[in-house]
């Protein structure tokens, strides 16, 4: 007689290790998928649409040789506040929050990232302070990711910071026990109601279990392993089951990286993506200024106050890009050609003054003459 099985839980439990070319292949796509949350910030504006984000991000995608892993995610306001919200078809209003979760894959292999950032440039104060809340929990359950430690380790680890935020904040009103309830189903998940991550790998939301709810024993952290985590908070308005406080009504806030076990600890596959509010308000600044990145093409005829007035702009760009981690101002230097170098090797340019870069290349000889447009670059890297 023939014995048949389903192959299924061995071949699941084979795709929970990763080997080293799987690794390759989703540092690859979790590359191309930061770059892509890069475009994006680089490309937000206030009054943008979700699915015009949604357009930089696919396109970034397919211009990089991959393909989207799952439908992309693209939440403005209240929109963000609605998890696995796919309509993508409304503006952007400014002083709002846009949550995108997108992720790509290359040869099969997936990656899953979520960004929230502001699209005017700055967080207000309440963003801000669901935001780093947001964040410093996210970080705590990184650095749980250990080997041997538990799958819930992380979502337990999160699950602290975000409750006890919650109520340092005045969100909640109880004790952080009482929050936390007596399975980590208290009331602070009024706020936070999904898992803190999931497999990662030939599938988004890869087999092999892990996830909160999974039927068998916890399955322990090992060398190999790929998740993600992705804690959030989420104060949707038009809510009718609890009060939203007034303060955070309307924001949306979730940070998901996409993180490799290994035996000396957690590494962030997605580390290239920035989302220190530092990091985002710096870029998106950026490129909310970009207007005067071409301020010098009218120079030819400019008067002194006119050129008075440039050098101040110059200044604030300056000043800008130096918010910028040099990694990060260098990734957008080679993506979009706004450079940066020392004030020292900087030179205002006027007609006929030529072009400093502060050692001689193929730039520094030409000359500006009257009428020539020149919209980039107006600083450059040494």
């Amino acid at each position: 007689d023939v014995e048949l099985a389903d192959p299924t839980p061995t071949l699941d439990d084979l795709r929970v290790i990763k080997s080293d070319a799987e690794v390759a292949l989703i540092q690859q796509s979790s590359d191309i998928a930061s770059d892509a949350h890069i475009d994006a910030m680089r490309a937000t504006l206030p009054g943008i649409a979700e699915w015009e984000i949604q357009s930089v991000i696919e396109a970034a995608f397919t211009a990089r040789e991959s393909c989207w892993a799952y439908q992309s995610i693209v939440g403005g306001g209240d929109n963000a506040t609605i998890l696995h919200y796919k309509s993508n078809s409304d503006r952007i209003a400014e002083g709002d929050l846009v949550l995108v979760d997108a992720g790509c894959e290359v040869s099969g292999y997936a990656s899953d990232i979520t960004r929230t950032w502001p699209v005017s440039g700055s967080f207000s104060e309440p963003q801000r302070e669901i935001y780093e809340l947001v964040l410093k929990a996210q970080l705590e359950s990184i650095e749980s990711c250990q080997a041997g430690n538990p799958w819930t380790s992380m979502h337990h680890a999160g699950s602290r910071v975000l409750a006890q935020g919650l109520i340092e904040l005045g969100v909640l009103d109880c004790s952080l026990d009482e929050a936390l309830g007596d399975d980590f189903d208290g009331p602070f998940r009024d706020f936070f109601m999904h898992g803190t991550g999931h497999m990662l790998g030939l599938d988004v939301h890869d087999v092999g279990g892990g996830r909160q709810g999974d039927d068998g024993p916890e399955r322990l952290l090992e060398p190999g392993m790929v998740l993600t985590v992705e804690p959030g908070l989420y104060f949707g308005s038009w809510r009718n089951d609890l009060k939203v406080p007034e303060r955070y009504s309307g924001i949306g806030v979730r940070i998901e990286d996409d993180v490799l076990v290994t035996t000396e600890g957690p590494v962030v596959l997605t580390s290239s993506c920035p989302k220190t509010i530092k990091e985002i308000e710096a870029l998106v600044e950026l490129i909310k200024e970009k207007s005067f990145i071409g301020v010098m093409s009218h120079l030819a005829n400019a008067d002194k106050a006119e050129y008075e007035s440039n050098k101040a702009q110059l200044s604030r760009f300056r000043e800008i890009v130096a918010k910028l981690d040099p990694a990060l101002a260098l990734s957008i230097a080679n993506s979009g050609g706004i450079l940066n170098i020392p004030e020292s090797h900087f030179e205002w340019v006027r007609p006929g003054i030529m072009l400093y870069g502060g050692s001689p290349s193929p730039r520094s000889d030409k000359r500006l003459k009257a009428g020539m447009t020149l919209t980039a670059p107006v600083i450059s890297i040494n």
